[in-house]
């Protein structure tokens, strides 16, 4: 049923995003797609991964829809929730993995941010 699917959307949206962050932080390479917020993140840190990547995102919807493809209610739910989802696996799962907890790993973090 529909209850079961957006379930499963919401499950497979969060694994989804978890790899992504885990892959991003270890810096083990990025497809071209995901390269493209992460490097206008890199050249403007004003503004967050996390809207770069939602805008991204909605870009390439729009194309896509202004092309025929379909866009669904998972396609939406995608662009809107990828890039923050994978920006707080970011912090809370992936760099406290490959750094640790504690005061070193903050200072590693800082150096790695300026």
């Amino acid at each position: 049923g529909f209850a079961t699917r957006l379930l499963l959307l919401a499950a497979g949206i969060v694994v989804m995003c978890l790899a992504s962050s885990l892959y991003f932080t270890a810096n083990l390479g990025v497809s071209a797609y995901d390269a493209v917020a992460l490097t206008i993140t890199e050249k403007n840190q004003k503004i967050p991964f996390r809207w770069w990547r939602i805008s991204c995102d909605f870009v390439c919807v729009f194309v896509g829809f202004r092309f025929g493809a379909a866009v669904g209610l998972g396609t939406i739910v995608t662009a809107f929730f990828m890039g923050p989802l994978i920006d707080v696996f970011r912090r809370t799962v992936a760099e406290p993995m490959l750094y640790g907890k504690g005061a070193a790993a903050d200072r590693v973090l800082k150096r790695q941010a300026a």
